[in-house]
């Protein structure tokens, strides 16, 4: 959310920004420090957090860019790798056959375990 932390128009935006993340949505709060000012509190209220890393506030548009940059290179970082998954199927049953999958790979560790 690129702001200056003022309602202008539209219905309150506190609330909207806090159904927004309760239902897993990550709101970024950048704000510009124009003539009027910003008002950092309320970024800080509609933002997730910590607001530390979901909250950038400059007083130079030349900064601005930079800012766009870095979040851009935050929240695109790859998750998870190396996930290791040990699956035990019920001892009533046997593994006979495994499909190995497009990516990863997929072991046999015994008549009971994939790995």
């Amino acid at each position: 959310m690129f702001t200056d932390g003022k309602t202008t128009a539209g219905p309150p935006p506190a609330p909207v920004a806090a159904a927004a993340r309760a239902s897993g949505i990550v709101i970024y709060c950048i704000g510009l420090i124009g003539a009027d000012g910003i008002d950092v509190s309320v970024l800080n209220d509609w933002a997730t957090d910590p607001d530390d890393s979901h909250v950038a506030v400059t007083p130079d548009d030349g900064d601005l860019e930079n800012l766009f940059k870095d979040l851009a290179e935050n929240i695109s970082k790859t998750g998870a790798t190396n996930i290791v998954i040990d699956e035990i199927v019920n001892p009533d049953f046997t593994i006979t056959d495994i499909a190995l999958p497009t990516k990863g790979t997929a072991v046999q560790i015994n008549s009971n375990t994939l790995q």
